[in-house]
């Protein structure tokens, strides 16, 4: 739109003349003039660092606005947050971990190791009751099983 860039969050344009007005003088006025704390034009002092510059990847930048709580995994390979269920491997069955989350979007949700809360140990989803039920389990043998002396009493 005639060279104005227009704020868009999530693919959603802020097209107001006020947001119009703001870019207009942005880049036609502001950008153009020199500032007396920097001694020259915001453009020029832009472009003199851009090799200095370190851009983040989109997906690194937003993991680092999760929101991060400890949970211990149940028995049953499940952790809980707001209410939800999500099903977690087998192999976290009674360890504490770390979830980090996206409070907007609570249909997947990640596991981050407790001590190094920077290593993704799994992305997990909402636990579905009908599939869960229809899991294969490791089964016991109780026979293999040791016995307690004294009915569990020592």
């Amino acid at each position: 739109q005639n060279g104005v860039v227009l704020f868009t969050n999530k693919g959603r344009t802020f097209n107001s003349p006020v947001n119009q007005k703001f870019w207009v003088y942005l880049e036609k006025d502001y950008n153009l003039k020199i500032h007396s704390s920097i001694s020259c034009k915001p453009r020029e002092r832009y472009m003199k660092d851009y090799d200095r510059f370190k851009f983040v990847d989109t997906k690194e930048l937003n993991s680092s606005f999760l929101f991060c709580v400890e949970r211990g995994v149940s028995k049953t390979a499940t952790v809980r947050l707001k209410n939800l269920e999500y099903e977690v491997p087998q192999k976290y069955v009674g360890q504490k971990v770390y979830v980090r989350y996206d409070s907007k979007d609570l249909s997947t949700i990640y596991l981050y190791d407790i001590v190094n809360k920077k290593d993704l140990l799994e992305t997990i989803s909402l636990l579905n009751k009908h599939d869960n039920r229809k899991r294969k389990r490791k089964n016991i043998c109780y026979e293999q099983v040791p016995e307690e002396k004294n009915g569990g009493k020592n």
